[in-house]
């Protein structure tokens, strides 16, 4: 018999409470999800705008807007690779859109396709890229461009953009605040 697929998968968490995320954890923790011995420990981290639930054993993290302690649900979900900011790498259930975590930046994007957006690179910040309407951006560890083998340090989920996002709804072509083709505004 083969194996069966890991039940847990970490969109899931999106929209849920601090309770519920903290239960989730604890039940991963446990065991009852993954092969992790002894209880977790979860860290909370409150900020003005936003809270994040931190369970480095688990490679994950959560971030709440607004604040957990004012109502906020998780908008964004962080999967962690080995060793990146002390986190040992998420392994509860499965990546998302078939990534793994043995894929490089060259891999990711011949799995994905050319990204909607780039961000990071030069002296100071890893490079990273995002796919909007997958709700996914994955950072990689190092800082260069050129770098093919550059290894995921960490993979954040969020709902995705609608395909047509920025779209102007009368003409179809992209559009911020006015159509530059039919010259309609948008909102």
């Amino acid at each position: 018999m083969a194996p069966s697929e890991p039940f847990f998968h970490a969109r899931g968490l999106l929209g849920v409470t601090e309770a519920s995320a903290k239960s989730t954890l604890e039940e991963l923790g446990a065991g009852a999800l993954t092969p992790l011995a002894g209880a977790v420990n979860c860290e909370v981290k409150e900020f003005r705008d936003c809270s994040y639930l931190t369970c480095k054993p688990l490679g994950l993290q959560l971030r709440f807007k607004p604040p957990a302690a004012a109502g906020g649900r998780a908008d964004c979900v962080f999967l962690y690779n080995e060793g990146v900011d002390g986190f040992s790498q998420y392994a509860a259930g499965p990546l998302p859109e078939g990534l793994n975590w043995t894929q490089r930046s060259k891999d990711v994007i011949l799995t994905l396709g050319e990204p909607s957006d780039k961000y990071g690179g030069g002296r100071y910040a890893a490079v990273g890229v995002s796919y909007e309407t997958l709700g996914i951006d994955i950072q990689f560890t190092e800082k260069s461009w050129d770098d093919e083998k550059n290894p995921i340090a960490f993979i954040s989920l969020f709902k995705g953009l609608d395909p047509s996002h920025g779209l102007c709804e009368h003409c179809g072509k992209q559009a911020s605040f006015r159509c530059g083709l039919c010259k309609e505004r948008q909102d």
